[in-house]
């Protein structure tokens, strides 16, 4: 069971919009990324996508392990709830995509959530 503390809603999703650079060799990625925004989509939770912010090196680690089951985005942002996001693109976001979906808020925040939801769940198990 997930305990979240700070804002609760009777909602258990919300929308979100990423915009970033998709990455396609997640092998390649440093701990130098994380501070540059890092963010991941994985599969459905209980009522939403499993969205999250790579916040640590145990995180990126298990990613890279399991690069199969995610979508990962470099130097990005993300807005949860973003029914009314204002984004502002400039040329700085030139080449970066925008995605959106509805986001669980028992997303995953930490590298033992990622382990309860995923694990066992690809052939990357011992790569």
């Amino acid at each position: 069971m997930k305990i979240r503390i700070g804002f609760v809603s009777n909602s258990s999703s919300s929308s979100f919009i990423i915009v970033g650079r998709k990455c396609d060799n997640v092998s390649k990625l440093t701990k130098a990324d994380i501070k540059n925004g890092l963010h991941a989509i994985g599969k459905v939770l209980y009522e939403a996508t499993d969205v999250f912010q790579i916040t640590d090196v145990k995180m990126l680690d298990f990613v890279k392990k399991h690069s199969n089951l995610f979508k990962v985005f470099t130097d990005s942002v993300f807005i949860y709830d973003a029914y009314d996001a204002n984004i502002a693109i400039g040329e700085k976001d030139v080449g970066k995509v925008i995605c959106g979906g509805t986001a669980d808020q028992g997303s995953s925040s930490s590298v033992e959530e990622l382990k309860e939801s995923y694990e066992g769940e690809d052939n990357n198990e011992d790569a």
